[in-house]
């Protein structure tokens, strides 16, 4: 439970309360937020589930929208004061000392993206993937931290990518896997990865997820 929580917060998760861990996922992600609930159903209170749908007004498409938070629980107050020190979410070695594979495979499901589209896309070419985290929300501290931990923990070099948004204004660092480092990092978070985000890590199941868009 401990490292699903320092995983989530590493990801998508955020403080509710001093004491207490939110956690939200959209329309296609259900089973996954229930698969957290189910993982922490003795942190939470059953009253905490909220799955609300709603109308996306450009699209006309209906989405949901669910969330679900922890009781108050001292270890949790402890972990959220390592991440919320400063009052904005910030990754310290403290933090990072605290995560295993499974964390980290948590975070990747979490906020982890390939461009496998690429192959995908253009029939000819056969590209190693590139995997990444969104870390654009992170400084450029954090950032540092990250990339320190991955290389003297699990001897995984990573390189950071600047990103901008559409108006080309500098918006943060997505954190990438070096290529050389790709089969070491799927080894250690293969184990972990849940059916539904097989497309996140294999070719195939990437193909497979495409057949009907």
């Amino acid at each position: 439970q401990k490292d699903l929580v320092y995983g989530s917060l590493m990801g998508d998760a955020k403080r509710m309360s001093p004491s207490s861990v939110a956690f939200g996922h959209g329309t296609k992600q259900q089973e996954y937020l229930m698969w957290k609930y189910h993982e922490l159903r003795n942190l939470c209170s059953p009253d905490s589930v909220r799955i609300m749908t709603y109308t996306d007004s450009r699209s006309g498409s209906h989405l949901i929208d669910g969330r679900f938070y922890t009781k108050a629980n001292t270890e949790i107050e402890t972990i959220l004061e390592q991440f919320y020190e400063s009052g904005t979410k910030e990754i310290t070695e403290e933090i990072l000392a605290n995560l295993s594979d499974f964390s980290l495979a948590v975070w990747y499901m979490d906020d982890g993206s390939t461009d496998m589209y690429r192959r995908f896309q253009n029939k000819n070419i056969n590209p190693s993937p590139l995997f990444s985290f969104c870390t654009e929300s992170f400084s450029a501290q954090s950032c540092a931290n990250i990339q320190k931990w991955f290389v003297e923990k699990w001897n995984i070099d990573t390189r950071l990518r600047p990103r901008k948004n559409s108006l080309g204004e500098f918006i943060g660092q997505r954190l990438l896997i070096e290529l050389d480092s790709n089969e070491k990092f799927l080894d250690m978070i293969r184990p972990h990865i849940l059916p539904m985000f097989a497309y996140k890590i294999d070719y195939e199941a990437y193909c497979a997820s495409m057949i009907g868009r």
